[in-house]
């Protein structure tokens, strides 16, 4: 581990411990002050830093603007394969999903559906959809690796054949076009990934609105900062790999479950730049229609937060980048164990009376709020 990663990374708990023994009770009830405490440190740690990520906001602006200007047609060069991996999904939703990549990518490449599925129905209907509407099915012989080692087994059996690599989630659907826009990105050697933001267009529930809003602030305030940082990481779908940077890394990491972060930290530490190219050149999505649903996506996206953090904290990145996945983890922290930690504490005040902070009323509501 990395001194500095690590210091960073402890700094908002070694803090909280001497704030604790300041403030706190002497007693067990002293570890809730101390999660409390953590929990408005790491707030208002993530708070100041979204302001800086606004304020970069209008330089990010002025790449885009002469990113445009710059792109055309006549700038591009280099194949595209565009990959759907696929398990168990319903076939018309991705036979839709593999006709969109047909358009988008003209004469530039190929489309492949990377079919995992179980279902032999799923499996015999993809085939007769391919065939009446002219795209690739792949399947691989074994299931290692989920999505990552679909995506790896056929840039081993693919990979020589393009330079770049789209990478499609099986509701995502690019633009006609979408490459006029992304590979003149990748004449600058140096770049191993453009990423573009993807939407959610099925918003007929409550909770699938509610997701959408709180994707917003993430792709129209986060990302361009991280891309101004140098640090924009990809997002699992809607990403386009310089095939040759990717293989550098041993293609998509299998270990984790998010590969898509993984992935991105990996390239930055050997020294890959990645672009957040802000344009609407997705137009389709399904968000989660249930409570459900977005429990299941929201734990998978923490876990593989905290799945990254043994890597991180020996990664070898500039200050900006290390903040920027640092805090990553940290929103994780806020949303799960620490945010429950400042339900229950309370409640057991209420309840039972028992005190965990001992401070002058007026800074505890200060404090706590």
């Amino acid at each position: 581990m990395r001194l500095k990663n690590t210091l960073l990374f402890l700094a908002p708990g070694i803090l909280a411990t001497i704030l604790s023994y300041i403030v706190g009770v002497r007693n067990p009830a002293i570890i809730l002050a101390y999660f409390v405490i953590t929990d408005v440190l790491i707030s208002l740690f993530s708070s100041f830093l979204f302001i800086s990520y606004w304020k970069k906001g209008k330089n990010y602006d002025k790449f885009l603007k002469e990113y445009i200007k710059n792109a055309g047609p006549t700038k591009i060069s280099g194949k595209v394969g565009i990959v759907i991996p696929v398990f168990n999904e319903e076939p018309w939703t991705v036979v839709q999903t593999a006709i969109a990549a047909k358009l988008s990518c003209e004469e530039l490449g190929d489309v492949y559906v990377l079919d995992d599925s179980t279902d032999e129905k799923i499996m015999k209907k993809l085939d007769e959809y391919a065939k009446e509407y002219e795209f690739n099915i792949f399947r691989r012989t074994e299931r290692k690796g989920y999505k990552a080692g679909a995506v790896n087994a056929w840039l081993r059996k693919y990979g020589d054949d393009y330079d770049f690599l789209m990478i499609l989630d099986a509701d995502q659907r690019p633009l006609p076009g979408i490459f006029r826009y992304i590979l003149p990105g990748f004449n600058d050697l140096s770049v191993a990934f453009i990423q573009v933001p993807q939407y959610y267009s099925n918003l007929s529930t409550s909770v699938a609105l509610a997701a959408h809003l709180q994707l917003l602030p993430f792709l129209r305030v986060i990302m361009r900062a991280r891309h101004m940082n140098g640090s924009a990481f990809s997002l699992g779908s809607g990403t386009v790999f310089r095939i040759s940077a990717l293989r550098e890394v041993g293609g998509l990491y299998e270990e984790t479950i998010t590969e898509d972060i993984y992935t991105s930290l990996l390239l930055h530490e050997r020294g890959y730049k990645s672009k957040y190219v802000d344009m609407p050149l997705v137009w389709y999505g399904e968000a989660p229609l249930t409570l459900r649903a977005y429990w299941i996506q929201q734990n998978r996206w923490a876990l593989g937060g905290f799945q990254l953090l043994r890597k991180l904290l020996s990664a070898k990145l500039g200050f900006s980048q290390l903040v920027d996945y640092i805090n990553g983890i940290f929103y994780w922290l806020h949303v799960g164990p620490l945010t429950l930690t400042d339900i229950i504490a309370p409640f057991l005040f209420l309840t039972f009376g028992l005190y965990f902070i001992s401070i002058e009323p007026v800074y505890y509501l200060l404090f706590y709020g």
